[in-house]
């Protein structure tokens, strides 16, 4: 976080989809239909799948599904790759209430650097408080998904409630712009956001 976001008292955030967001080694790229390949893979990985929802393994589903995606002006779905394009893995920003979103489908590929994984975060949350106006999110983690949660923990996630299957979390801005002040040199000032043809 740079700062506090220059929204009017009141305003009410809106999702709006980026083109890109550049950070240092990383960036998140709005996902496309080509992308189905990579998202069926990582998702129906024999470990990854164990801590996340269930996904057809069929491609020309998930190619359906970003098609529809594409029109829905609700979320923000997002490719994390290198600088040279290499996919990483995906976030997700959806589900606005208020001055909140749901953050999710947060998933690195096996073998993923630990740098991905905190500047993917750190550029997802930069997107949503800084570049939307958002002051809040929410999200949920499987509770046998020790690492995780850990991690999401680190960045300021509160735990709120928990069920069977996850623990329940929100943050706020204060928590999110000391994990900005922690994680300062994972990420360049300013981040480059390019919405363009994408809003």
């Amino acid at each position: 976080m740079h700062g506090v976001a220059p929204f009017p008292a009141g305003t009410r955030p809106v999702v709006r989809k980026a083109r890109l967001v550049t950070g240092n080694a990383y960036r998140l790229r709005n996902a496309g239909v080509d992308d189905a390949a990579f998202i069926v893979a990582l998702r129906t990985d024999e470990k990854k799948r164990r801590y996340i929802s269930a996904t057809s393994a069929r491609i020309d589903r998930q190619r359906e599904w970003l098609a529809r995606y594409a029109a829905d002006d609700t979320q923000a779905y997002f490719i994390v790759e290198t600088a040279g394009g290499d996919p990483m893995g995906t976030v997700r920003l959806y589900d606005p209430q208020g001055d909140s979103f749901c953050f999710g489908s947060w998933v690195m590929r096996p073998g993923a650097p630990a740098g991905c994984a905190i500047e993917s975060v750190l550029l997802l949350y930069h997107y949503a408080l800084d570049e939307l106006g958002f002051s809040r999110s929410r999200f949920s983690v499987r509770k046998a998904n020790r690492s995780v949660w850990h991690f999401m923990e680190s960045f300021g996630g509160r735990r709120v409630a928990e069920d069977d299957l996850d623990y329940h979390y929100e943050t706020d801005r204060e928590s999110v712009t000391r994990s900005f002040r922690r994680y300062a040199r994972y990420l360049p000032r300013p981040i480059q956001v390019i919405r363009d043809p994408v809003s």
